[in-house]
């Protein structure tokens, strides 16, 4: 009898490096930034077979230690009281969420938007912009503190993945779009990026631009949510002033779901329409917007990107801009500097400035590792620089120890 023929087994396509890359040559935009045309690292590696270099990159981040730690650091509203209150760690990764989709939909190089916007906020130290702010006091002599400069001295000397070489040794545009981040750079900033051969006379990518405003999209609509979920005083009170706002009109005026105009926010299902349909619609004004600025700018390579200045492409338009900053100003006051927020935040400051004094004076008390640096930089600077890499609880159980 004849013998059944055996079906051909079929090899699975497996994507590598080289595939990736071709298929970013062949679909990103011409004024995108293509992994294979990245400027490379300060030290030379060898490829690796399957990432591309900004994969890499963001793996990198991820498996950082300060990455693990953003878990355990305030966004606004202190740790305490609620497993559902976000923290640096979740807001990263809705800043990564938004930055991905802007960047699929003006059709640039996802991977990189995602590395700077997980690694923007790893150098913020505990308890928030209060601990930011009085950081930056106690260090007024010693060059101050700006959480911009320390995310990149954590990426680039503090943070190892070899035991003989510090850093973690990512490429030109991660950095540059970590050093270039906000809105207004600091002159510290500047000065740094500058001395890291970073061209500062160049605009940014439109990746690391679209990073800096994914930031914006997220911290405003979350610290809202935040705001109804955790916020003091009469929730009815509350919600009926949120929906006085300009921005709350646009966002149900635009709606494309009907359940916002039956919305009481009292319910957390309410909420989340709200907060979606902001996200979403915050997304779609921000690719049109950008996209009549590269067709108004005649934007048509990277060095079109490059040659704009510190006009930036990727933004708002005025009508929505206009409205954030009425919404920054209703979070300010309802929000950022209620008792309840300040209570929580000046306990973190408080400990802050006994953990710093208790340190300074007796350096003999910082870890070995610390110690050594202590020979060769300011002793306050060393102290003010530990310090912002704890967590919210690692500082108050110091304080404790410390007492």
């Amino acid at each position: 009898m004849p013998t059944q023929g055996r079906a051909a087994v079929v090899r699975p396509a497996l994507v590598d490096r080289e595939c990736l890359e071709q298929r970013e040559l062949g679909t990103l935009a011409p004024y995108a930034v293509c992994s294979r045309h990245s400027r490379g690292r300060v030290q030379v590696e060898a490829v690796d077979e399957w990432r591309t270099c900004f994969q890499r990159d963001r793996d990198r981040i991820v498996h950082s230690r300060a990455f693990r730690r953003l878990a355990h650091k305030t966004q606004v509203q202190p740790l305490p009281g609620s497993d559902h209150v976000r923290t640096r760690l979740t807001h990263s990764l809705e800043v990564a969420q938004i930055g991905r989709s802007v960047a699929r939909r003006l059709n640039v190089n996802e991977d990189l938007v995602e590395a700077i916007c997980l690694a923007h906020d790893l150098g913020h130290p505990p308890f928030g912009h209060e601990g930011e702010q009085t950081l930056n006091e106690l260090l007024s002599d010693a060059g101050g503190f700006d959480h911009n400069l320390f995310t990149f001295e954590l990426l680039d000397v503090r943070e190892r993945r070899r035991p003989d070489r510090p850093g973690l040794n990512l490429t030109y545009e991660v950095r540059e779009g970590v050093l270039k981040h906000g809105s207004a750079p600091s002159g510290r900033q500047i000065e740094r990026v500058a001395e890291e051969g970073l061209r500062p006379w160049e605009a940014a990518s439109l990746e690391a631009q679209i990073s800096n405003l994914a930031d914006e999209i997220a911290y405003n609509s979350s610290d809202l949510d935040d705001l109804m979920r955790f916020g003091e005083g009469n929730g009815q009170r509350l919600a009926g002033a949120v929906r006085e706002l300009e921005v709350y009109r646009r966002i149900r005026a635009h709606a494309a779901s009907r359940e916002l105009e039956e919305a009481d926010l009292d319910s957390s299902t309410s909420r989340k329409v709200l907060i979606t349909e902001m996200v979403g619609q915050a997304i779609g004004d921000c690719v049109e917007a950008t996209v009549r600025n590269l067709q108004s700018r005649n934007i048509r390579s990277l060095a079109d990107v490059r040659g704009c200045g510190d006009q930036p492409l990727v933004r708002l338009d005025s009508e929505l801009e206009s409205m954030y900053g009425e919404l920054r100003r209703f979070l300010t006051v309802n929000f950022y500097r209620t008792r309840k927020v300040r209570i929580r935040a000046m306990a973190g400051v408080d400990a802050i400035r006994r953990v710093f004094a208790a340190l300074v004076s007796e350096p003999s008390r910082l870890p070995p590792a610390w110690r050594g640096e202590l020979d060769c930089r300011d002793r306050r600077a060393v102290v003010g620089a530990y310090i912002a890499t704890m967590t919210d609880r690692f500082l108050l159980d110091m304080d404790v120890r410390l007492g």
